[in-house]
């Protein structure tokens, strides 16, 4: 595994993270009103039955962790909770991380299970990467609004671990093309997202061109389905993730520990 982790650093080197990304917007467009939302862009459960199951499970396994000792949490839909074990282990083991991901998970879902107990008072880690959003698109969602429902679901992480830092990671390409309509939905939730990191508090990182071959295309070795990751897909993800991890990481627990 060693030597593979060496080619897929030496290829993020040569392709640099950010070298074909769409020139970001000068401002942040901060989080959803939460009191004007209509009802279909409220917090609420999935009506995919497997989500239930889904949830339940993760429940079940959080009442057997000894939370108190996370230092790391992974929030978000299939793209997290489909991380390859060994690479997570091989990535985030020692340091104690936490995969919190749950397939189907919308920000709506996401922000729900949050809400319903999905998120236990004793877990209080260091940092929190994000990634959710990709399946807004197939819930009729427009850009700016998942952009923003993705920012609060940062403040909802923030205001049940005060002092946390959060990773937030840009909505993955999807599609074999690059015109394929997911690919360009995600494009334009990333440009509405790349002004609100401040390296202080929330970190981010925009992979997409690292998972992207010379023409821009996502091809069967990184992602299996134009969605999905491989294992090598996962391999690129997590190396690309580590600097601004490293960052979120280097700052003192917060106080609330």
């Amino acid at each position: 595994m060693v030597s593979w982790l060496r080619a897929v650093g030496a290829l993020l080197v040569l392709t640099g993270l950010a070298a074909l990304a769409p020139p970001a917007l000068a401002s942040c467009p901060g989080p959803l009103d939460m009191r004007t939302l209509p009802p279909e862009a409220r917090p609420a459960p999935h009506p995919w039955p497997q989500w239930a199951e889904l949830n339940r499970a993760l429940s079940r396994r959080l009442s057997a962790t000894r939370l108190e000792e996370v230092e790391l949490v992974f929030l978000g839909d299939s793209l997290v909770a489909g991380w390859t074990p060994a690479l997570f282990q091989h990535f985030y083991g020692h340091r104690r991380a936490l995969n919190m991901g749950v397939a189907g998970d919308t920000t709506q879902t996401l922000l729900w299970r949050l809400r319903q107990g999905g998120w236990p008072a004793a877990l209080r880690p260091r940092a929190v990467v994000v990634l959710v959003g990709t399946n807004n698109a197939g819930f009729g969602w427009h850009a700016l609004p998942t952009a923003q429902a993705i920012l609060s679901v940062v403040e909802e992480v923030r205001a049940r671990a005060p002092g946390v830092h959060v990773v937030l990671v840009g909505l993955l390409p999807r599609g074999t093309e690059p015109d394929d309509t997911g690919r360009t939905f995600n494009q334009e939730v990333n440009r509405f997202l790349a002004p609100c990191p401040d390296g202080r508090t929330l970190f981010g990182l925009d992979a997409a061109d690292v998972l992207l071959d010379g023409r821009q295309r996502l091809t069967s070795l990184v992602s299996y389905d134009q969605l999905h990751l491989t294992p090598y897909g996962y391999a690129i993800l997590s190396t690309a993730l580590e600097s601004a991890l490293r960052a979120a990481l280097e700052v003192p627990a917060p106080a609330t520990r």
